[in-house]
């Protein structure tokens, strides 16, 4: 199950990033939004002993500050072991991310809230609304200016008929109050940048939606649907009692040059 995850983590990557095998690791490139650090990175792939990983970290480290670039974002699937990130010049932050797992079928066990609807953004209205939904959500946390190229880029993708990844958003009667991604890979479901409006919080309104994706993976025979959440973050205690359960971590070091 943990190498399904991962595939479908490097799938989704691919969504919006130029892919390079670098062997040992992987680099990814997003050349329409350099700043955005999910679409430009590294994956250090698994079982890659602790000296590799730090000649890696230190090449690519080179290679960003020779083409101009003011951070490195290095994401691992094994654990990256504290001397190693001692022995950089650079002190990284670090971050620890937790995939949780649920089965499709569950979803049948999952409340509805009434006048609650949740559609797909396959037209110009329903993309609107998510758009402003996610600006809205994200704006405090990242920047206004920021939340608009990164949702703009991100339409680019949903836009594309043949791409495994779409937008859905969630509404209170016709008031638009979430938006969440779905991809679709053979084996698993990702549910990613999952987004309730605060004022609609601890209402109902995420397991409603939570229920509705379930149910399209469900629909599309795929067993199990994943999130990836901050190891520290309250939004696991709603993914647990809707019936997600921890199933490993990634590590995260993001350093600025």
């Amino acid at each position: 199950m943990i190498k399904k995850i991962i595939d479908a983590e490097l799938k989704y990557k691919e969504c919006f990033s130029e892919f390079k095998d670098c062997s040992t690791y992987s680099r990814y490139s997003d050349l329409k939004i350099l700043d955005m650090r999910a679409h430009n990175n590294i994956v250090i792939k698994p079982g890659i002993s602790e000296e590799l990983k730090k000649e890696i970290i230190l090449t690519e480290m080179n290679r960003r500050k020779a083409g101009g670039y003011d951070f490195l974002k290095v994401i691992s699937f094994d654990s990256i072991h504290q001397d190693t990130i001692d022995k950089f010049t650079i002190r990284p932050e670090v971050d620890i991310y937790d995939f949780m797992i649920i089965e499709s079928r569950l979803s049948s066990e999952l409340k509805t809230k009434e006048n609650t609807t949740v559609r797909i953004a396959n037209n110009s209205n329903v993309l609107s609304d998510g758009r402003a939904v996610d600006i809205e959500a994200n704006k405090t946390g990242m920047g206004e200016d920021f939340a608009i190229r990164r949702i703009d880029r991100k339409i680019e993708v949903y836009k594309d008929v043949n791409s495994p990844l779409n937008l859905y958003v969630c509404y209170d009667h016709e008031r638009p109050v979430g938006n969440c991604e779905l991809f679709l890979d053979a084996h698993i479901a990702k549910i990613e940048d999952f987004d309730i409006l605060e004022s609609y919080q601890k209402m109902g309104y995420g397991t409603h939606f939570l229920k509705a994706l379930l149910s399209e993976t469900s629909k599309r025979g795929i067993d199990y649907a994943y999130v990836v959440t901050d190891h520290f973050d309250s939004a696991k205690d709603m993914y647990r009692k809707c019936g997600f359960r921890y199933i490993a971590s990634s590590t995260e070091l993001l350093f600025t040059l």
